[in-house]
């Protein structure tokens, strides 16, 4: 048992060890760079073979943005807080979820589905993500 845990510590030191020492392509280094200038605490993380995903700080958020080995962006989330969630994303949560509770919301603007919400709602003990247009419709 002592070895197990032994070495699972020291896969979990690898692999944390391999995910801070990623070594980025340039063309994602200068886009990232060139799209987000403000960005603080920047923290890289292969996402698929050919996608890194940065984790950040930008104007007091939390956001993530993910890059494909090009340099091409693919997708930006930005946790917001509710009462910057548009008033049609709301009155849309309202209508298809008349009993919902709002409990977290995210920006979401992504290349192929364009600007939407992940919004995270709680009705009675289910607790969802479900996702809006600007607009306020519902992304099905």
């Amino acid at each position: 048992m002592k070895k197990l845990l032994l070495l699972l510590i020291i896969i979990f030191f690898i692999t944390t060890s391999q995910a801070q020492n990623t070594t980025l392509p340039d063309a994602i280094s200068k886009a990232f760079a060139q799209k987000f200038p403000k960005a603080k605490k920047v923290k890289w993380t292969p996402e698929d073979i050919d996608e890194y995903e940065a984790d950040f700080e930008m104007d007091s958020a939390n956001v993530s943005s993910t890059f494909d080995v090009t340099g091409k962006w693919l997708v930006t989330e930005t946790d917001i807080p509710l009462n910057k969630l548009p008033l049609a994303v709301s009155a849309g949560i309202k209508k298809n979820y008349p009993k919902a509770k709002i409990r977290r919301a995210t920006k979401i603007d992504d290349l192929k589905k364009g600007l939407h919400y992940e919004v995270e709602i709680k009705t009675g003990e289910k607790i969802e993500d479900v996702y809006f247009f600007n607009d306020g419709r519902e992304m099905i």
